[in-house]
């Protein structure tokens, strides 16, 4: 799990906000948690953390195990050495494979995920982590079909 870097509390207002600073990929993330005080206690908000962290750690993880080029065994890595055909991948993967193709079309070829002749949302955008952070699904019968 990431170790936190700092954890702070501010009041705002009628909120409490606890923000705690890790990182992962040498990227800095913040998570903020706003909380009524009148509510919540100090080792409420510090459990609620613990808590939350590994949650986010393990879907990072997933990122990184599914779409980082620099792994070897990683998904995108074995796609693009031909170990894996598009039917074989995960759902995580297939969707953004789709994503990439729409913006690809969308954009008249100035977002391309194979601009290096390899597959890779990531390179241009990291258009992965906003895909699958976003509200909107795509069904893997139909690439533009939008589920709920």
């Amino acid at each position: 799990m990431t170790t936190p870097i700092l954890t702070t509390m501010q009041q705002q207002g009628v909120y409490q906000i606890a923000k705690t600073h890790f990182e992962k990929f040498t990227v800095p993330f913040t998570l903020e948690l706003v909380f009524q005080p009148a509510q919540t206690s100090a080792d409420k908000i510090a459990a609620l953390t613990a808590d939350i962290l590994p949650q986010i750690q393990t879907y990072l993880d997933w990122l990184d195990q599914t779409f980082s080029p620099f792994l070897p065994d990683s998904e995108l890595s074995r796609f693009n050495r031909g170990e894996l055909t598009l039917a074989e991948t995960s759902d995580g993967f297939w969707t953004v494979w789709q994503l990439a193709e729409t913006a690809l079309k969308d954009t008249h070829g100035l977002f391309n995920a194979w601009y290096t002749g390899f597959y890779d949302p990531i390179g241009r955008g990291k258009l992965a982590f906003k895909i699958l952070t976003s509200p909107i699904r795509y069904s893997r019968t139909s690439p533009y079909s939008q589920a709920q």
